[in-house]
């Protein structure tokens, strides 16, 4: 059998490869061109890359129930003055509206 001229290459040099055509702006057929990568190579090398990207995402992502927006909590001051709050809202930054509003 006559020995071919084929060019072994690691993983790592055949990620390489598939970042530099990432980050490049040729098609495949400049792209393989320019590396002397036969297309066929390269193509092999782009599908078994995505097999393994799927096979690293889930199929299906859980997502949990979304809570209802509650209305804001609502303080009405003896003078009439209403304060609106959101949930969530900081304590601390409650009581120093408080503070300010109705100093002891």
């Amino acid at each position: 059998m006559p020995k071919t001229n084929r060019k072994q290459r690691s993983l790592t040099e055949i990620q390489a490869i598939l970042a530099d055509y990432d980050s490049s702006s040729l098609t495949q057929k400049q792209f393989c061109a320019s590396r002397s990568v036969p297309a066929s190579t390269f193509h092999v090398w782009l599908a078994k890359r995505r097999q393994k990207n799927k096979r690293l995402l889930p199929a299906i992502i859980p997502v949990g129930p979304v809570p209802p927006l509650a209305p804001p909590i609502e303080l009405e001051l003896p003078d009439g003055k209403i304060i609106r709050l959101e949930r969530g809202f900081d304590r601390n930054d409650l009581a120093n509206v408080l503070a300010v509003l109705h100093p002891c």
